[in-house]
Protein backbone atom coordinates (compact mmCIF):
# COMPACT_ATOMS: atom_id res chain seq x y z
CA UNK A 1 0.00 0.00 0.00
CA UNK A 2 1.61 3.18 -0.66
CA UNK A 3 1.69 6.16 2.00
CA UNK A 4 -0.65 8.65 0.37
CA UNK A 5 -3.37 5.88 0.40
CA UNK A 6 -2.78 5.16 4.29
CA UNK A 7 -2.65 8.45 5.10
CA UNK A 8 -6.29 8.91 3.63
CA UNK A 9 -7.58 5.53 5.30
CA UNK A 10 -6.40 6.97 8.46
CA UNK A 11 -8.28 10.58 7.81
CA UNK A 12 -11.17 8.33 6.81
CA UNK A 13 -11.02 6.91 9.98
CA UNK A 14 -10.08 9.80 12.41
CA UNK A 15 -13.34 11.90 10.51
CA UNK A 16 -15.91 9.33 10.92
CA UNK A 17 -14.54 8.69 14.94
CA UNK A 18 -14.88 12.07 15.35
CA UNK A 19 -17.97 12.55 14.16
CA UNK A 20 -20.11 10.05 15.83
CA UNK A 21 -17.95 10.59 19.26
CA UNK A 22 -19.22 14.47 18.94
CA UNK A 23 -22.87 13.44 18.55
CA UNK A 24 -25.47 14.73 21.08
CA UNK A 25 -26.08 11.93 23.69
CA UNK A 26 -29.72 10.61 23.49
CA UNK A 27 -32.27 12.95 24.35
CA UNK A 28 -35.59 11.23 26.07
CA UNK A 29 -38.03 14.41 24.91
CA UNK A 30 -39.61 13.79 21.78
CA UNK A 31 -39.90 16.00 18.83
CA UNK A 32 -42.79 17.83 18.90
CA UNK A 33 -43.87 18.96 15.12
CA UNK A 34 -44.18 22.12 14.15
CA UNK A 35 -47.28 24.14 13.22
CA UNK A 36 -47.99 24.50 9.57
CA UNK A 37 -50.85 25.73 7.84
CA UNK A 38 -52.67 23.72 5.53
CA UNK A 39 -55.41 24.88 2.38
CA UNK A 40 -58.87 24.21 3.34
CA UNK A 41 -60.30 20.95 1.55
CA UNK A 42 -62.40 21.87 -1.37
CA UNK A 43 -66.00 20.98 -1.02
CA UNK A 44 -67.44 18.09 -2.87
CA UNK A 45 -69.93 19.07 -5.01
CA UNK A 46 -73.12 16.83 -5.03
CA UNK A 47 -74.22 15.24 -7.90
CA UNK A 48 -76.66 17.62 -10.02
CA UNK A 49 -74.73 20.66 -8.48
CA UNK A 50 -75.10 23.53 -11.10
CA UNK A 51 -71.68 24.90 -11.67
CA UNK A 52 -70.32 27.55 -13.57
CA UNK A 53 -67.38 27.29 -16.18
CA UNK A 54 -64.34 27.44 -14.38
CA UNK A 55 -65.80 25.13 -11.70
CA UNK A 56 -66.06 22.79 -14.68
CA UNK A 57 -62.64 22.94 -15.77
CA UNK A 58 -61.23 22.70 -11.87
CA UNK A 59 -63.35 19.20 -12.10
CA UNK A 60 -61.65 17.83 -15.13
CA UNK A 61 -61.58 14.04 -15.69
CA UNK A 62 -60.13 12.90 -12.20
CA UNK A 63 -61.78 11.63 -9.78
CA UNK A 64 -65.23 9.87 -10.34
CA UNK A 65 -67.08 13.05 -10.78
CA UNK A 66 -67.49 15.57 -14.17
CA UNK A 67 -69.12 18.41 -15.24
CA UNK A 68 -71.52 17.63 -17.81
CA UNK A 69 -72.53 20.61 -20.34
CA UNK A 70 -76.00 21.62 -20.77
CA UNK A 71 -77.42 23.91 -23.80
CA UNK A 72 -77.85 26.91 -21.85
CA UNK A 73 -73.86 26.76 -20.91
CA UNK A 74 -73.81 25.81 -17.56
CA UNK A 75 -72.67 22.40 -16.36
CA UNK A 76 -74.00 19.77 -14.05
CA UNK A 77 -72.41 17.56 -11.59
CA UNK A 78 -72.18 14.18 -11.93
CA UNK A 79 -71.01 10.89 -10.32
CA UNK A 80 -69.30 7.71 -11.93
CA UNK A 81 -70.81 5.64 -9.08
CA UNK A 82 -74.11 7.25 -8.50
CA UNK A 83 -77.45 7.60 -10.71
CA UNK A 84 -77.45 10.60 -13.21
CA UNK A 85 -79.18 14.17 -12.58
CA UNK A 86 -82.29 14.02 -14.26
CA UNK A 87 -82.09 16.76 -16.08
CA UNK A 88 -78.93 15.29 -17.72
CA UNK A 89 -80.45 12.11 -18.41
CA UNK A 90 -83.23 14.18 -19.79
CA UNK A 91 -80.69 16.02 -22.27
CA UNK A 92 -78.57 12.66 -23.51
CA UNK A 93 -82.28 11.28 -24.05
CA UNK A 94 -83.47 14.77 -26.25
CA UNK A 95 -79.97 14.35 -28.70
CA UNK A 96 -80.77 10.47 -28.61
CA UNK A 97 -84.38 11.00 -29.76
CA UNK A 98 -82.94 13.72 -32.80
CA UNK A 99 -80.56 10.77 -33.79
CA UNK A 100 -82.74 7.94 -33.81
CA UNK A 101 -85.13 9.81 -35.77
CA UNK A 102 -83.31 11.00 -38.19
CA UNK A 103 -81.80 7.03 -38.30
CA UNK A 104 -85.11 5.37 -38.59
CA UNK A 105 -86.02 7.54 -41.55
CA UNK A 106 -86.27 7.06 -45.57
CA UNK A 107 -83.59 9.64 -45.95
CA UNK A 108 -81.20 7.25 -43.73
CA UNK A 109 -79.73 5.71 -47.39
CA UNK A 110 -78.25 8.93 -48.32
CA UNK A 111 -76.97 10.21 -44.87
CA UNK A 112 -75.71 7.21 -43.54
CA UNK A 113 -72.23 8.27 -42.45
CA UNK A 114 -73.80 11.77 -41.09
CA UNK A 115 -76.19 9.54 -39.24
CA UNK A 116 -73.06 7.41 -37.66
CA UNK A 117 -71.24 10.58 -36.86
CA UNK A 118 -74.24 11.65 -35.35
CA UNK A 119 -74.99 8.53 -33.34
CA UNK A 120 -71.21 8.20 -32.36
CA UNK A 121 -71.34 12.23 -31.11
CA UNK A 122 -74.78 11.48 -28.94
CA UNK A 123 -72.51 8.15 -27.44
CA UNK A 124 -68.71 9.94 -27.02
CA UNK A 125 -70.70 13.10 -25.16
CA UNK A 126 -72.27 11.10 -23.02
CA UNK A 127 -69.25 9.51 -22.22
CA UNK A 128 -66.86 12.23 -21.77
CA UNK A 129 -69.96 13.80 -19.95
CA UNK A 130 -70.60 11.72 -17.44
CA UNK A 131 -67.67 9.32 -17.01
CA UNK A 132 -70.11 6.54 -17.55
CA UNK A 133 -70.01 3.67 -19.69
CA UNK A 134 -73.02 3.89 -22.59
CA UNK A 135 -75.70 2.12 -23.43
CA UNK A 136 -77.76 3.35 -26.35
CA UNK A 137 -80.90 2.31 -27.24
CA UNK A 138 -82.00 3.47 -30.93
CA UNK A 139 -84.40 2.67 -33.44
CA UNK A 140 -83.28 0.95 -36.61
CA UNK A 141 -85.21 0.12 -39.90
CA UNK A 142 -83.97 -2.79 -42.33
CA UNK A 143 -84.77 -5.54 -43.95
CA UNK A 144 -85.10 -8.37 -42.13
CA UNK A 145 -84.06 -10.92 -44.71
CA UNK A 146 -82.45 -10.46 -48.10
CA UNK A 147 -85.79 -11.69 -49.49
CA UNK A 148 -87.82 -9.44 -47.62
CA UNK A 149 -89.71 -6.56 -49.20
CA UNK A 150 -90.68 -4.31 -46.78
CA UNK A 151 -88.39 -3.14 -44.16
CA UNK A 152 -88.98 -3.65 -40.33
CA UNK A 153 -88.46 -1.11 -37.61
CA UNK A 154 -87.05 -2.27 -34.38
CA UNK A 155 -85.18 -1.20 -31.55
CA UNK A 156 -81.34 -2.10 -30.78
CA UNK A 157 -78.21 -1.58 -28.06
CA UNK A 158 -75.17 -0.10 -29.24
CA UNK A 159 -72.09 0.19 -26.82
CA UNK A 160 -71.79 -1.63 -23.36
CA UNK A 161 -74.75 -3.85 -22.18
CA UNK A 162 -76.84 -7.05 -23.11
CA UNK A 163 -74.96 -8.85 -26.29
CA UNK A 164 -77.59 -8.56 -29.28
CA UNK A 165 -79.38 -11.73 -29.75
CA UNK A 166 -81.35 -11.41 -32.83
CA UNK A 167 -84.76 -10.36 -31.64
CA UNK A 168 -86.70 -7.89 -32.78
CA UNK A 169 -87.96 -5.45 -30.60
CA UNK A 170 -89.92 -2.64 -29.26
CA UNK A 171 -88.39 0.60 -27.51
CA UNK A 172 -89.86 -0.58 -24.45
CA UNK A 173 -89.16 -3.76 -24.62
CA UNK A 174 -85.43 -3.31 -25.49
CA UNK A 175 -85.28 -0.89 -22.41
CA UNK A 176 -87.11 -3.90 -20.65
CA UNK A 177 -83.82 -6.19 -21.79
CA UNK A 178 -81.40 -3.34 -20.90
CA UNK A 179 -82.72 -2.69 -17.16
CA UNK A 180 -82.76 -6.67 -16.72
CA UNK A 181 -79.13 -6.67 -17.69
CA UNK A 182 -78.47 -3.75 -15.18
CA UNK A 183 -79.99 -5.12 -12.23
CA UNK A 184 -77.55 -8.61 -12.86
CA UNK A 185 -74.42 -6.15 -12.59
CA UNK A 186 -72.27 -5.72 -10.00
CA UNK A 187 -72.24 -1.82 -9.96
CA UNK A 188 -75.33 -0.93 -12.67
CA UNK A 189 -74.59 3.14 -11.98
CA UNK A 190 -71.50 3.12 -13.74
CA UNK A 191 -73.73 2.68 -17.03
CA UNK A 192 -75.50 5.67 -18.55
CA UNK A 193 -78.64 4.64 -20.64
CA UNK A 194 -79.10 6.59 -23.34
CA UNK A 195 -83.13 6.16 -24.51
CA UNK A 196 -83.09 7.38 -28.45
Amino acid sequence: MRFSSRLAAAAVLVVAFGLTACSAPASSTVATPSLTSTAPAEPTLGAGSVIDATTAQEIGTRGTQRAYPMADGSFIVVDRGEPLPEAVQADIDAKAVAFSDEWGSDAQAAATSASLRAREKVVADASWGTGKRPILIFKMTAYETAEAETPTTFWMVNGAGPAPDGVSRSREEMTAVVNDWLAQQDDPDVYVVIHG
